[in-house]
C-alpha cells in the first residue's frame, strides 16, 4: 500500500513520539515538538518548512508524491540525519538505535500505519 507524503510524515512523527515517551531524549522531544501538527489549529507544524525538509528527504529515497512504509522508513532516517548533522538536534544515538534495530522499527512504522487504516 502506498501513502501520500503527508501520511507518512504522521506515520514518523507517531513512531518518533512513542520512542520519545520510552526514552525522555531530550532533543528529540525538541525535534517533536517543531514537527508536531496537533498543537496549532491548521494542522501544520510550527516551523512549515518542516515538511518541505520531510519532502526532500523522500525525493533522496524516491520520486514521487506516493510512498511505500518501506520507503518512507528510509526517508525517516534521512530526514533525522540531516536534522543532526545541518541543524544541530543531537540525535544520532536515536539514529544509530534505529538503524541497529532496523527491523522492529520498521515493523513498528507498519503497526502505527495498519492501526490508522
Amino acid at each position: 500500500m502506498e501513502l501520500s507524503l503527508r501520511r507518512a510524515y504522521d506515520i514518523m512523527f507517531k513512531m518518533l513520539d512513542k520512542y520519545y515517551w520510552m526514552t525522555k531524549h531530550d532533543w528529540l522531544g525538541a525535534l517533536l515538538g517543531v514537527m508536531n501538527v496537533e498543537l496549532w489549529s491548521d494542522n501544520e507544524p510550527i516551523d512549515p518548512a518542516i515538511l518541505i525538509n520531510w519532502e526532500e528527504a523522500v525525493l533522496k529515497v524516491v520520486d514521487k508524491k506516493r510512498i511505500t512504509s518501506k520507503e518512507g522508513f528510509k526517508a525517516m532516517i534521512i530526514f533525522l540525519e540531516r536534522y543532526n548533522d545541518e541543524f544541530g538536534f543531537e540525535i544520532k544515538e536515536i539514529i544509530e538505535k534505529i538503524k541497529v534495530a532496523f527491523s522492529e522499527f520498521e515493523e513498528e512504522w507498519e503497526n502505527i500505519n495498519n492501526q490508522e487504516t
